[in-house]
C-alpha cells in the first residue's frame, strides 16, 4: 500500500545503484518510468578535485559517509572495517553526516564511545547542503 502510494505522489525516484533499483521493483511498481540510476547520486563534476594535484597538509586520510543513519546501510561494516585499518594505519579518519531516528543516532554514538573512536570518528548530523560537505572533507587537509 505504501510503495503505491509514494510511487503516485512523487515524480522520480533517483536510485544510487542498480541494487538500490532491483530493491524498488516489486510486483506493484507498474511504473517503471519514474526510476532512474544515477550512480553516485550527485554530479561529481560540482566538487573540489585531487585530479587538481592540491598540496596535502598531512598523511590523513579522511573518508565520507553521508546517508541515513541505519544499519542497512551498511555504517556498522565501514566502522568495523575502519577499526581494523586505523589499528594499523593511525592516519585514517571517517567524518559522518546523515540523519536518523533518536535511537540510530544514540546507537552509532554509543558505538563509537565503546570502540573508543572519538579519535578518528567524527558525527556531524545531517548536512542538508552536499556540496558544502563534500567541500568540507576535501578541505580538511588540503591547502586551497
Amino acid at each position: 500500500m505504501y510503495h503505491k502510494w509514494i510511487n503516485s505522489q512523487v515524480d522520480a525516484f533517483v536510485c544510487v545503484s542498480k541494487l538500490v533499483y532491483d530493491d524498488l521493483m516489486t510486483p506493484i511498481i507498474k511504473n517503471t518510468s519514474k526510476y532512474y540510476i544515477v550512480y553516485n547520486g550527485i554530479d561529481p563534476n560540482r566538487f573540489l578535485s585531487f585530479a587538481d594535484n592540491v598540496p596535502m597538509k598531512s598523511k590523513v586520510t579522511t573518508f565520507g559517509y553521508s546517508a541515513r543513519i541505519t544499519e542497512r546501510k551498511g555504517l556498522y561494516l565501514i566502522l568495523s572495517a575502519l577499526e581494523q585499518i586505523h589499528q594499523n594505519n593511525p592516519d585514517i579518519r571517517l567524518i559522518i553526516s546523515g540523519a536518523g531516528t533518536e535511537d540510530q543516532i544514540k546507537k552509532l554514538k554509543d558505538y563509537i564511545d565503546a570502540h573508543h573512536m572519538h579519535s578518528y570518528v567524527e558525527f556531524i548530523g545531517f548536512t542538508p547542503d552536499m556540496k558544502v560537505y563534500i567541500d568540507q572533507l576535501i578541505a580538511c587537509y588540503c591547502q586551497l
